[in-house]
């Protein structure tokens, strides 16, 4: 990797991570499938208006696309660009207008991700990888003295993890049907649905919705079957 100057914590699991402000040198890295041998990943770094960085225009959760195949950042990628040419180190824009590439401007409040925020395969940005898929979803679920960050590295609504959402996942998520989190034996995998003052909907690109306390219901199985289908299909 090339970044010399931070502590990555390597993510290759699903779930929730917790990172202080990049000034003490802490960053997060994310691999498709949590697989480190890939040569692209991205980069999550969590920037407050402190210390070395008390005059950023904006702070929250910033999140870079790293391709150590390429050598430098010669040739900016956005929509409608051939993907095999794009940056070395890219910064996924929360505010999808790619400003960076298209020489807009040199950074402003809006490309950090904020507190509710969603970055997943249909968002924009995408955190999909140049030319495939990547099944990483990463939500901002809280920003105070540390950046609380919950990722996914499946396809969501694969819940026998055999990479495609099918009736074998449908009848799972029946058997949880109308459990809460104040449950017994609450299993929060399938609350795929909005909750607690963010959204995991993937089709909804991380719109507010508060959902308390959490339940499996109505808005978790609309997703799902949406979700219908999704991943490899072959036998």
């Amino acid at each position: 990797m090339f970044l010399q100057w931070v502590d990555p914590i390597l993510a290759r699991d699903s779930e929730e991570y917790h990172l202080n402000p990049s000034h003490d040198g802490e960053a997060l890295i994310v691999f498709k499938n949590g697989d480190d041998s890939l040569k692209e990943y991205f980069l999550v770094e969590y920037r407050k208006r402190e210390a070395f960085d008390a005059f950023l225009p904006g702070e929250g959760v910033l999140i870079y696309h790293v391709d150590d195949t390429i050598a430098n950042n010669k040739y900016e990628w956005y929509p409608g660009m051939e993907p095999s040419k794009h940056y070395k180190v890219a910064l996924e824009q929360s505010d999808g207008r790619w400003d960076l590439e298209l020489k807009t401007n040199r950074g402003d409040e809006t490309d950090p991700w904020r507190e509710g925020m969603a970055f997943m395969p249909n968002s924009t940005p995408s955190s999909n990888y140049y030319s495939e898929p990547s099944h990483i979803y990463m939500w901002v679920e809280n920003l105070n003295e540390v950046a609380t960050i919950r990722l996914s590295l499946s396809l969501l609504g694969d819940f026998n993890l055999d990479d495609k959402v099918d009736a074998k996942d449908l009848a799972l998520f029946s058997l949880h049907w109308g459990e809460a989190e104040t449950s017994p034996g609450w299993n929060p995998i399938y609350d795929i649905g909005p909750r607690n003052g963010f959204s995991m909907d993937p089709f909804n690109e991380g719109e507010l919705v508060l959902e308390s306390p959490r339940r499996i219901d109505e808005k978790d199985l609309d997703i799902l079957v949406r979700l219908f289908g999704m991943g490899d299909v072959s036998e």
